[in-house]
């Protein structure tokens, strides 16, 4: 599904109770049935971030109490992370439901198409589910992040649509002269709008997402084994190919890289250099992603380069 910077409602909305199958809900409560909808899976601490923001990013009970409440009248489902003992509890995650669906429709004028949802989306692994909460962390801090020094999050688009997108197969030459044919599926897309002072137009950056969980072997020395090394591959064959083209019209894209620590980003950057990777690879991790300093401060490195730099800097 694509969304764009998911609103919250204004408190006089958030006032305005209605009834549905004899459950009160407000609009806030539409808006983060909606929001889960979009984006599949939202951690509590995602969902209070945006529709119940507080300083120092406390949960409130108010939040709590109205995700109770849409889990109790079943418009959405719970799941509990599994944790180790010495991570302490995770955030709950919130998936859409059935009913969740109808009340979406019902409420929204949605038509059943709008709504890529159906029961077996709840029924994923844990790596998918943590996968995916990650990726709606980074949604999140770039929305919060634009408006800061004046941009637009014009757009976002997860891996649902850019699977119906991204459907060419483009070749991909392995250094052991073998050749394979990939699709080559990026975890999100989104552009921001930069505002030009001298033409008062705005310039549209575009950007790939990776999500990476430290899940993946960095370098593979089995063929059918993946690999960070080959997904670069795969990206630089991409980046070659008029397939980029067709779908975007430039090839004036960055890759984002989001990851788990400077350790894991010092490795995914060396092999996206050695395969030819340089200034279109951006790495950062997720606890220097903030919505302070996602685009303002000094958090990237680029492939090619050992100085940090902030998302604002010009080319």
């Amino acid at each position: 599904m694509t969304t764009t910077q998911t609103q919250t409602p204004s408190p006089s909305a958030q006032q305005a109770p209605r009834r549905h199958w004899g459950h009160r809900i407000t609009e806030r409560d539409l808006a983060i049935v909606d929001a889960v909808a979009r984006h599949r899976f939202l951690t509590t601490d995602q969902i209070a971030t945006l529709f119940f923001p507080a300083e120092g990013g406390i949960v409130s009970s108010q939040c709590r109490t109205r995700l109770r409440h849409l889990v109790a009248a079943d418009y959405l489902t719970s799941f509990e992370r599994p944790t180790l003992r010495s991570e302490g509890r995770k955030p709950t995650l919130f998936g859409l439901t059935a009913q969740g669906r109808d009340l979406l429709i019902g409420e929204l004028s949605y038509g059943p198409e709008d709504i890529d949802w159906k029961p077996s989306y709840n029924a994923v692994s844990w790596p998918f589910l943590e996968h995916q909460a990650m990726l709606n962390g980074i949604f999140i801090t770039l929305s919060q992040a634009a408006p800061r020094v004046g941009w637009t999050l014009t757009e976002w688009v997860d891996d649902r649509v850019l699977k119906k997108r991204h459907t060419e197969l483009v070749p991909v030459d392995d250094p052991d002269g073998t050749r394979r044919s990939v699709a080559v599926v990026p975890d999100a897309y989104f552009a921001l709008a930069r505002p030009d002072a001298l033409t008062d137009k705005h310039h549209l950056l575009q950007f790939f997402v990776e999500a990476d969980r430290a899940t993946m072997t960095v370098v593979s020395t089995r063929a059918q084994q993946r690999s960070w090394q080959k997904r670069i591959r795969a990206y630089q064959a991409f980046f070659e190919s008029d397939q980029i083209l067709k779908i975007y019209g430039t090839k004036q894209l960055r890759v984002l890289t989001v990851t788990t620590s400077q350790r894991r980003l010092e490795s995914l950057k060396a092999a996206t250099e050695k395969e030819g990777g340089q200034n279109r690879y951006w790495f950062t991790t997720e606890a220097a992603l903030t919505g302070e300093a996602a685009l303002e401060k000094p958090i990237w490195f680029k492939a090619g380069s050992d100085r940090p730099v902030s998302l604002r800097q010009p080319e």
